[in-house]
């Protein structure tokens, strides 16, 4: 989506990106590598860029979630390491096989494709196994599941073995209880093929939580995702994550001040009743860009210089949402408004909703932290179409305040 005329966009620092691939890697031992990912348009931040700026932080590896993902970022340019973290069907193996790129194998069909397409090509293909710890979606499910599908890629001459994975269900949660459990299971995966004779290079279990919260799960690789983005997967791993930048700063301008009258309800349900004379500010932006409709009143909304709160319930989809708005020292709320993006995302979990309501694909954004200004998305390949993106609603301006 290009800027176009929308008053709310997202500003997307690449700088912070890159500075929490480098301060979060420097934590990790000499021998761990990093994998950022950058599936679902990097998080909404773009994700041909997004990889870009991890990469320059000193990521070794990229991730995504399906094979779509992948092929993009390799005709965006990036020749780094990239595995598919999710399931492949069959047919899309041989795309995967061309473009160079890594995937994730836990079925037995898919292996079998994978074999006779690398045969059929005489190109290699790098998997990683995946084993189902206490995640309950996807994966083996028993140690010798998984030394038969080792045994079958070791017996093929072009399927490499590069990993062995698991996905932690609780690693954000207050207990460790579930996730200890979950790696002693992954230890027993592992020792079953070290008895068999079976060589994996590169184990890893750890998300961004575990990554943040365990350093003794590190193992060979650790996978980076929403905290690549500054944002924290739960209270809990506040402590550690204290040097994140929260990447992405929701903004939109007002575009209606009115005063009403004490005892005036605003919106739908009248959720909202005026105690006193109120200043009234309508923003917009709906639940379909991320907020949701269901969020308590007292939000901050964060405007310069001046700060107003929520409301009222939003009104729709691309209705506007309204705000009490407060003078604050005299001065008045003319520009921009800071959403509740940069406050709300670095505290992680706030009063039931968290920063993943945000990370949406609907809302234009501008993107800056690179070398030069990228007022781009991914995709976003013609040059008359990026000039637009760029010339979107930078400028300010003021509305009068009624009196």
């Amino acid at each position: 989506m290009t800027l176009g005329f929308r008053d709310t966009w997202a500003d997307i620092s690449l700088d912070a990106i890159e500075h929490n691939t480098r301060t979060t890697k420097a934590m990790l031992a000499p021998s761990c590598r990093f994998m950022a990912v950058v599936k679902a348009d990097g998080y909404g931040h773009g994700a041909a860029e997004t990889a870009e700026a991890a990469l320059r932080g000193g990521a070794d590896h990229l991730a995504v979630a399906f094979v779509d993902e992948a092929l993009h970022l390799r005709r965006s340019g990036i020749t780094a390491p990239v595995l598919v973290l999710g399931y492949t069907p069959p047919h899309a193996v041989e795309p995967a096989v061309r473009a160079g790129v890594s995937l994730t194998v836990f079925t037995e069909d898919v292996l079998a494709e994978a074999i006779a397409c690398t045969d059929r090509l005489a190109m290699p293909l790098r998997v990683h196994f995946k084993a189902d710890t206490g995640m309950t979606r996807v994966g083996v499910t028993t140690p010798e599941e998984l030394v038969r599908l080792v045994r079958l890629a070791a017996a093929s001459r072009y399927v490499q073995t590069e990993g062995l994975f698991t996905h932690f269900a609780c690693a954000d949660g207050p207990d460790d209880r579930y996730t200890r459990e979950q790696f002693a299971a992954f230890e027993a995966y592992r020792a079953t093929l070290r008895q068999n004779g079976l060589h994996v290079p590169l184990h890893h279990c750890c998300n961004s939580a575990a990554t943040l919260r365990y350093p003794e799960l590190h193992l060979d690789l650790i996978r980076f995702g929403i905290s690549l983005y500054g944002l924290l997967p739960s209270e809990e791993c506040r402590p550690e994550g204290r040097h994140l930048q929260p990447a992405m700063s929701l903004r939109t301008r007002i575009v209606s001040l009115r005063r009403i009258p004490p005892g005036c309800t605003v919106s739908y349900g009248g959720t909202f009743i005026a105690q006193r004379g109120t200043l009234i500010a309508t923003l917009p932006v709906g639940y379909a860009d991320g907020l949701s409709r269901a969020s308590p009143t007292g939000q901050r909304a964060g405007p310069r210089p001046a700060r107003a709160y929520r409301r009222a319930r939003l009104h729709g989809p691309d209705d506007a949402r309204r705000d009490g708005c407060a003078r604050r020292r005299g001065r008045r709320r003319s520009d921009a408004l800071r959403q509740l993006w940069r406050q709300r995302s670095a505290r992680g979990r706030s009063r039931g909703a968290d920063g993943y309501d945000l990370l949406r694909d609907r809302l234009p954004y501008r993107q800056a932290g690179a070398p030069g200004l990228h007022p781009r998305r991914a995709g976003c390949e013609d040059a008359e179409r990026a000039a637009v993106r760029h010339s979107g609603p930078f400028c300010t301006r003021k509305i009068p305040i009624p009196k």
